[in-house]
């Protein structure tokens, strides 16, 4: 059998209707929990100033164009509603393209607030609106129908990626032979139950970072594996439960363990169901007979093998741009995001911006009065926004001071190392945008011997 034969094979539907309906009702909890917390207040609606993706400017909160609070919240209500409709599979694809662009227009609003699973569930959601998840047990069609076998592995390929490149990025100095941070944060989990007394070994952090390394580059092939999937889902369930515990990464462990379900035989959620559940099922199936040309996956439409071409090709190569760059990128951070680096640094800073008037010869000192704690936490890190804030600077004063200049004094302290300059003080920041923003990050040194 050719391998588009192999991937046009109908196979048990169960495990992506098991996908569909538990990415609806986790993401459904995951936006109710956004407000019950107050995150969005706290994002969205506390913040004067917005840190902004290059070329998205014009992506902020609504309230930015003169629309009331309560639209935020609408916002999220609907995207709620779409949960909902994904989970029954009704009007599936324009509530997964709905999803899609209300849910990724939240995390384009600030990049301060980018978290590696907001990544994971735009990605999904987008493949979702070309995968035909809703052509079995759903409203549009009511029974247990196979679906194709390439709608399946697409789904693997993008949870294997996210695995795979995580262990990637953790081939790195600082993670594999300095066994950091995880040598700096563990230390002050000693109090972990049953565990707490194991972080105080000195060789314990430097084990724990080749065994997740070794565990992220491995998983994807060991869980594809029926000898060994039992095993490694095992330990997916062991890691992911640990990470959860000792560490404050929301919801991406839960999605994980979730997602990786996906790699079980394709009708794994029937075996598992009860007797009189599996009766019921075939209750349904015997009342819809007819068949569906699409779902039984008799060929692809031109506009999704463009979509998955170009898709694919972009997440094998989004995780490497960073190489484009000189420099360690856990210094720099130039690629950083949209890459799966997850847990890879301990960064600390510290700022402060002088504006200068070469025409009055003022000047003044800023520290980021009008950002939020958060803000200027995330800032003092990353050179973008540093310089990003710079530009705000000298544009709020433009009218008075049309020819203000604004320089960083940055210091940041990156996995245990002394802490240094981070941008160069002697450059106006005024005119430096993300293409320039190489020239100004100074070099990270040499990391200092184990002591």
């Amino acid at each position: 059998m050719t391998a588009t034969k192999f991937l046009f094979v109908p196979v048990g539907g169960a495990s992506q209707v098991f996908f569909r309906v538990g990415f609806g009702v986790i993401m459904l909890w995951s936006l109710l929990r956004f407000v019950a917390r107050g995150w969005v207040r706290a994002y969205y609606l506390e913040p004067t100033f917005h840190f902004t993706y290059p070329g998205l400017g014009w992506i902020k909160p609504w309230v930015a164009y003169g629309l009331p609070e309560w639209t935020l919240y609408g916002h999220v209500a609907l995207l709620c509603a779409c949960c909902v409709a994904i989970t029954f599979g009704v009007y599936y694809r324009w509530a997964c393209a709905l999803f899609f662009v209300g849910f990724t227009y939240l995390e384009l609003i600030d990049k301060t607030f980018y978290l590696n699973h907001y990544y994971a569930i735009s990605l999904l959601a987008l493949l979702m609106c070309f995968l035909p998840l809703d052509q079995s047990l759903s409203w549009k069609v009511p029974a247990l129908k196979p679906l194709p076998r390439w709608s399946l592995y697409i789904l693997r390929f993008q949870v294997g990626l996210i695995y795979f490149f995580a262990g990637i990025a953790k081939i790195n100095g600082d993670w594999l032979i300095q066994g950091e941070p995880l040598r700096r944060w563990l230390p002050a989990l000693h109090q972990t139950p049953l565990l707490g007394g194991l972080f105080l070994i000195p060789a314990a952090a430097w084990i724990m970072s080749w065994v997740g390394m070794l565990f992220d580059v491995s998983i994807p092939f060991l869980v594809l594996s029926s000898r060994w999937r039992g095993w490694a889902y095992g330990s997916v369930l062991v890691f992911h439960l640990l990470t959860a515990l000792l560490f404050p990464i929301g919801l991406f462990p839960w999605l994980m363990m979730f997602a990786a379900l996906m790699f079980f035989a394709p009708d794994w959620p029937v075996r598992i169901m009860p007797r009189a559940l599996k009766g019921w099922l075939e209750t349904r199936n015997r009342e819809e007979t007819k068949p569906d040309s699409y779902s039984m996956g008799r060929g692809l439409r031109p506009v999704q093998k463009l979509f998955f071409g170009v898709f694919l090709m972009l997440q094998v190569l989004m995780p490497l741009r960073h190489h484009l760059y000189a420099g360690s990128v856990l210094w720099n951070e130039l690629g950083f995001r949209f890459a799966w680096h997850v847990m890879l640094i301990e960064k600390t800073g510290w700022v402060e911006f002088t504006v200068k008037d070469p025409v009055s010869g003022r000047f003044w000192v800023e520290t980021g009065d009008d950002l939020t704690a958060f803000q200027r936490r995330m800032m003092s890190t990353q050179p973008d926004m540093i310089v990003q804030y710079a530009r705000h600077l000298a544009e709020r004063k433009q009218p008075e001071f049309p020819a203000l200049e604004v320089y960083a004094e940055a210091y940041a302290s990156l996995n245990g190392r002394p802490s240094q300059l981070l941008i160069d003080p002697a450059v106006n920041l005024r005119h430096v945008y993300w293409r320039q923003l190489p020239s100004v990050i100074v070099p990270l040194q040499p990391i200092p011997p184990l002591q």
